[in-house]
Order: structure tokens, then sequence, then C-alpha cells
């Protein structure tokens, strides 16, 4: 059976979550549920990688203010210029940088 995952930007959402995963467990569906501040742990940038879903760093952009580093990844369609793409055309506002279409070593060392 597959689980249920829940992506929070911090511990202060669970409360908004907790009918939601409540009504899952009734259910007998499997959750699985991890929130963390990533500025209250310590981080200073986020890196996203990210194939098919492209719009998965300008998503976390939209939701923090600290400083996001996508890297697009190849994928079976359009060889990751669509994720390329989804990174760099962030609207105004909601920045995102990119590295290199699988340019992970490039991400390390910008984030450095």
């Amino acid at each position: 059976m597959r689980r249920v995952g829940f992506v929070m930007g911090g511990n202060s959402d669970l409360s908004v979550l907790r009918k939601t995963m409540n009504s899952l467990s009734k259910s007998g569906i499997a959750r699985k549920c991890h929130g963390f501040s990533a500025r209250d742990n310590g981080f200073g940038v986020i890196i996203v990688s990210a194939g098919m879903a492209v719009h998965l760093a300008g998503a976390i952009a939209a939701n923090t203010a600290l400083p996001v580093l996508g890297i697009p990844c190849k994928s079976l369609h359009l060889d990751g210029i669509d994720a390329l793409l989804s990174t760099v055309q962030m609207s105004s506002g909601i920045p995102a940088a990119a590295a290199a279409i699988n340019g992970g070593v490039n991400a390390a060392l910008l984030s450095a």
C-alpha cells in the first residue's frame, strides 16, 4: 500500500494538518510527516533537484526567505531543458538560482 507524505514549512503547520492525518489513520492509510524550519536548524541555503517535478525549486522558493538553488535534472522529456527554464523563469520577487542541467558539483560550489 502506498503512503501519504506531507511537506511542511515548519512544526507550526502541524496543527493545520492534524485533522487530515487523523482522517487518514482512521481510514487505515499510512502516512509520514516530518516538519522542520530550515532557518531554525541552521540552514543558509536550500538545494532542490528536480527533473519531472520541474516546478519544485520555484515552489520551495515561494515558501521560504532562504536562498534556493535549483539543479535541473535530465529526464525523459526535453533532456532537462524544461526543468532549467522552470527554475530560471520564476516570477519577480520569488528568486530561484539555477545550476547547469545535472550540475550538482556547481550547485555545491555556489552554495559554499
